[in-house]
């Protein structure tokens, strides 16, 4: 009888589980393709470090917060100079909001980056960002079945809380 209950339980549990993932659109699959993307002008904070530490995800809530308060206009985004998979767990990463324009009064402590227009590939989806990281794979992917050689920076726009957009920079084409 207990053995019945528990997997039950389980059951019940991964049943809620794949529904919630659906419902965030972890099913849904990205849009890559390559484009000319930028000029970006983005103000915001440098942070290098790790992805776990708690003045990382400050980051995101700081800027969140100014953009709310409408003292940052623009989408919320971050510019990764590293992959924390291949550097163990350490990040090097700009987090702010990409501005509609470049002519801002920047809230103190915040800084501008500017991105050149470039060419990209570029990923799109419809998803909550917590369940969107196979869209870095796609691109990935995508820059290898057409032998595209790829920057290991890494452009994220969120445009929405489930609409996301990378975009990483082509520097050229594999040669044979």
């Amino acid at each position: 009888m207990t053995k019945k209950v528990i997997l039950g339980v389980l059951a019940v549990l991964l049943a809620g589980a794949v529904i919630t993932y659906y419902k965030l659109g972890g099913f849904n699959e990205p849009r890559i393709e390559v484009t000319m993307a930028g000029p970006y002008t983005i103000a915001g904070r440098y942070y290098e470090g790790s992805v776990r530490d708690k003045s990382f995800g400050a980051l995101y809530d700081q800027t969140e917060e100014m953009i709310q308060q409408g003292r940052l206009h623009g989408k919320m985004c971050a510019i990764y100079y590293s992959d924390p998979e291949k550097e163990k767990g350490q990040i090097k990463a700009f987090v702010g909001a990409l501005l509609p324009d470049t002519v801002v009064t920047l809230p103190e402590g915040l800084e501008l980056r500017r991105i050149p227009p470039q060419k990209v590939i570029q990923g799109h989806i419809n998803a909550h960002y917590t369940v969107a990281p196979g869209i870095y794979h796609k691109v990935h992917d995508y820059a290898k079945a057409n032998e595209l050689v790829i920057s290991d920076t890494t452009l994220e726009i969120y445009h929405t809380q489930n609409q996301l957009t990378i975009e990483v920079p082509v520097r050229t084409t594999i040669q044979e």
